[in-house]
């Protein structure tokens, strides 16, 4: 388990020091300043809203249904469905899969706010207190994406999506021949009509490892009283993306070579460093506390991640405590259900590295988090819930900053935004039959097989692309200037066929 845990520090890290050097590449050779090219004039009317349009409207919310459910964003499926399709440039359907991941993200946040926690019903499917340990790094990390996004050339986010799409599909498959596996093991079992103790005590099968853990959760919803929201934490984290997005506005407000746009970038490491150590020793101090009320060793940074709530308050784990008895005190402070200091401090570093490469390629981040999440030992379905709440305030700040740089087309936004919402909700509420007939691993094994449609498809139309870039300028394009406020246009580019 630690060595896919230390894979995916290595690849958030290779990501970052990507994005760097191409920071550093497009400013040391940036051109004198040039005025912006102008967007591409009226295709709305006679070209966005036709066949193509609606052809794509469909298949990007049949992409965001299955990827909710499977509680990844879905921007591996919708950058190659607005690229492919809708025929936007490449960096114009980025932007466009931030606004929709966000916009169908909200339907899920919702159903999972009304379902209960697998193990304490009086509390939510979502983890908040991991959300708030890895969210400021997060939005710090896609602040960085946005802002490589817009010196890359469209090649290279191309092959980076290319990458990207090509260890989701294969992780994607690996999951899905696993919990296939699974299946038919469970499968063999109940055949065997064991009794409900030695199932319970032999078996395993309740467990899931993962994939379409949101919708294996509805056969949970309504059932036993509603979870208590932790409106505190709520407003700490809404309060938290307000500050980004402020700050977001003001840096758009000031050329990128100037003194106030690096005084507000360096305003933006200091809240989310500051509000990372702040969650990460508030949670420690908080497990301290339990562990002593629990009868623990005294100066534990063990940090109860499974059975007890990161950063609730010693009275309310000791209310917790009393109703549930003390069958579940062991689960508490067992080594393997808690989570330490410094592992917390690096998965907020992961989480950096995957909301950078997020808004570099379009997606929410959720490919990275909620494997993360499952590596450190979350349980599957807060696992997908949590980080699917997560890339909702990534994708939603990374959206936000497209928009004030002018690099986002907003009525397209709002068409397919709001289709794609009502289309992840009712994926999550709907796949729960065909989970129950073909099992979870039906899912997976389809949103794998979708992935890599969605490489071939960007590899080919987006080899074309380049190759007709070459033709018509005569070399492949570099980075656009640092210092220029450069708005990419997002309308159709022509390519003869």
């Amino acid at each position: 388990m630690m060595h896919t845990y230390h894979r995916t520090a290595l690849f958030s890290v290779l990501a970052l020091s990507v994005i760097a050097n191409a920071a550093a590449h497009a400013h040391r050779h940036s051109p004198p300043p040039v005025e912006p090219p102008a967007p591409n004039p009226s295709t709305d009317d006679d070209i966005h809203w036709g066949l193509r349009t609606f052809i794509a409207l469909i298949s990007a919310g049949l992409a965001c249904a299955l990827s909710m459910s499977a509680g990844v964003g879905g921007g591996g499926i919708l950058v190659p469905i607005f690229n492919v399709i809708l025929g936007l440039s490449i960096k114009g359907s980025t932007g466009l899969s931030q606004a929709v991941i966000a916009s169908s993200g909200i339907g899920v946040a919702l159903f999972n706010l009304a379902n209960p926690h697998p193990f304490f019903p009086h509390k939510p499917l979502v983890d908040f207190n991991l959300v708030l340990v890895l969210t400021p790094a997060l939005l710090l990390g896609i602040s960085f994406g946005v802002l490589a996004n817009a010196v890359s050339p469209p090649w290279l986010i191309t092959v980076a999506i290319s990458i990207v799409l090509t260890y989701m599909a294969q992780r994607m498959l690996r999951l899905a021949i696993r919990m296939r596996n699974k299946e038919r093991e469970c499968e063999a079992l109940e055949a065997l009509r064991w009794s409900a103790e030695e199932a319970e005590n032999g078996s395993d099968c309740a467990l899931d490892s993962g994939g379409a853990p949101l919708a294996r959760a509805i056969s949970s919803l309504g059932q036993g009283a509603r979870p208590k929201l932790p409106w505190t934490q709520i407003a700490q984290l809404v309060a938290l993306w307000i500050v980004f997005a402020a700050l977001d506005l003001g840096k758009s407000r000031h050329g990128r070579c100037t003194v106030p746009y690096a005084g507000l970038y360096l305003v933006q490491v200091a809240v989310a460093l500051t509000a990372t150590l702040y969650f990460v020793k508030r949670a420690v101090q908080t497990a301290a506390a339990a562990a002593e009320y629990l009868g623990g060793e005294e100066g534990t940074d063990a940090v109860p991640s499974i059975a007890t709530p990161l950063l609730s308050s010693p009275e309310q784990q000791q209310q917790q405590r009393r109703e549930e008895g003390a069958e579940d005190r062991g689960n508490a402070t067992s080594p393997s259900s808690s989570l330490s200091k410094l592992t917390l401090t690096s998965s907020a570093g992961i989480a950096v590295g995957a909301g950078a490469l997020a808004g570099l390629i379009g997606m929410g981040g959720g490919f990275l988090l909620n494997p993360l999440l499952l590596e450190i030992g979350i349980q599957a379905q807060v696992a997908a819930a949590t980080s699917s709440l997560m890339v909702l305030f990534s994708s939603s700040s990374a959206a936000i900053a497209f928009a004030f740089d002018g690099r986002l087309d907003l009525p397209l936004a709002a068409v397919f935004g709001s289709v794609c919402c009502i289309f992840g909700f009712l994926g999550v509420t709907t796949l729960s039959k065909v989970v129950k007939k073909r099992g979870a691993s039906a899912v997976v094994f389809l949103l794998a097989g979708v992935m890599t449609l969605g490489i071939v498809a960007t590899l080919s139309f987006g080899g074309r692309r380049v190759w007709h870039e070459i033709a018509v300028v005569g070399k492949l394009p570099g980075f656009q200037p640092f210092c220029t406020h450069h708005h990419d246009s997002f309308g159709l580019v022509e390519i003869p066929w």
